[in-house]
């Protein structure tokens, strides 16, 4: 099972989550200690997959989910991603974390030049001068896959010159990699239709799923 735990945490909600995709229906209880107890039960003769996405709480894992979920030796596994290194060290001290690494120069290039150009073939290269203007866009993404798609978004819907070059004069910020907000913000107003649908949506927490009735 998959589940997103986010900022906006609470372990009762996610003990609540777990169960209900293991059995099918939601348990009648918001104890926590009562949660621990059935979820324990529910899994401790099964061999589970559980990956946690998106984990902020650096003692979550010790603090609650260790004792709810058994370890029988069966091979279960429990996969938790997170941006912060200490979740991971504090989940394992022996393991050592898998830290995924940003796109070099080369796959940087590729990803935005495929996403920017969704029209050119296979195998196809990319004219010199366009190529150096790509290589300026893409080290403002600092190797980022998600800043990378998002501009190679925007760029999609505009001609190469001149409004390739006038988006790379607006990327004039000191960008740090830890979040692709600029990049984010330049998408929502190349949207003016729709932009007020993304305002609509803020308001909702980050793990809910669907939006019905609006």
């Amino acid at each position: 099972m998959m589940l997103s735990v986010s900022q906006q945490f609470s372990p009762t909600d996610l003990l609540r989550k777990m169960i209900t995709k293991r059995k099918g229906s939601e348990p009648t209880t918001r104890d926590l200690g009562d949660l621990i107890i059935e979820l324990k039960g529910l899994l401790s003769t099964q061999r589970y997959l559980i990956i946690l996405d998106d984990v902020w709480v650096a003692d979550l894992w010790h603090q609650y989910l260790k004792h709810a979920l058994p370890d029988a030796g069966n091979g279960s596994r429990v996969l938790m991603t997170s941006r912060l290194i200490k979740v991971a060290q504090s989940a394992d001290s022996i393991m050592k974390p898998y830290e995924l690494e940003f796109l070099n120069e080369e796959d940087s290039c590729n990803l935005l030049i495929k996403k920017a150009l969704p029209c050119q073939k296979p195998g196809e290269k990319c004219p010199n001068d366009l190529y150096e203007l790509v290589t300026a866009l893409s080290t403002k993404c600092k190797g980022l896959p998600l800043a990378l798609i998002v501009l190679g978004g925007i760029l999609s819907t505009k001609d190469p010159y001149p409004a390739w070059e006038n988006v790379l004069k607006t990327m004039d910020w000191c960008y740090d990699g830890e979040d692709c907000i600029n990049i984010l913000a330049m998408s929502y107003e190349d949207m003016p239709y729709s932009s007020h649908v993304f305002c609509i949506l803020l308001y909702f927490p980050k793990t809910m799923r669907s939006l019905q009735g609006i």
